[in-house]
């Protein structure tokens, strides 16, 4: 008597077992529909609501994959020894004291941004340019100037023997407080307006050539 080919163990080889895999894995093709359709199956209305669910993973204050502005924020960061981290709840962070608050646009739209917050907020906040597409806003007692005083009064040295280089428009107060104000040739034209002294470009390493000319002059 011949075994039937379609009995177990005959007349064909047994199925191979799979360890079980990870449905959280990418590569993982489980037939199993997830778990949010399971209980949706036959219902239309729940089944739009396990749709809906699902955007909600992309909400602020959630980790999601995708594109993530931590890189700019640390290289905005890392100059001015400043930590960089996720705020979530923006509304709820607004509440605690912060550092600088900087505005990231195309430079129209932050040139009409900035003599607005000048009009209705005056003098109770420092307001400028670092760069054409950022806008910043500091206390009116933090400035690049007052930074040049501590350091000077720190130091030993009297305003009259400090020399400032600046390109950008934050730069103003900088260079009128120091004794010798230098700009470079492709700086703002504010910058421009109160500078002492007018060097090269970047390009062509003005700054270098005036710290140069400065040492080689010292007695």
């Amino acid at each position: 008597m011949r075994p039937r080919p379609d009995a177990p163990g005959r007349g064909r080889p047994p199925p191979r077992a799979h360890a079980p895999r990870d449905r959280r894995d990418p590569g993982c093709r489980d037939p199993r529909p997830p778990r949010d359709r399971e209980d949706v199956q036959g219902d239309p209305a729940l089944r739009a609501r396990g749709r809906a669910r699902r955007p909600r993973r992309l909400l602020p204050g959630r980790p999601r994959r995708g594109a993530s502005q931590r890189p700019l924020a640390a290289a905005r960061a890392d100059p001015a020894r400043v930590r960089a981290r996720g705020v979530g709840d923006l509304l709820a962070w607004l509440e605690r004291e912060p550092t600088k608050l900087v505005v990231i646009d195309d430079p129209e739209v932050l040139d009409k941004l900035e003599q607005r917050l000048k009009a209705r907020l005056g003098e109770r906040l420092y307001i400028s340019k670092s760069l054409p597409y950022f806008l910043e806003l500091a206390s009116p007692e933090v400035t690049k100037a007052s930074g040049l005083d501590f350091l000077a009064r720190r130091l030993g040295f009297s305003r009259a023997r400090t020399v400032a280089c600046g390109d950008g428009e934050n730069d103003v107060e900088l260079l009128e407080w120091a004794g010798y104000g230098v700009a470079v040739a492709n700086a703002h034209e504010r910058v421009l307006a109160v500078a002492d002294l007018v060097c090269p470009s970047v390009d062509e390493e003005g700054v270098a050539q005036v710290l140069e000319a400065f040492l080689d002059s010292s007695p």
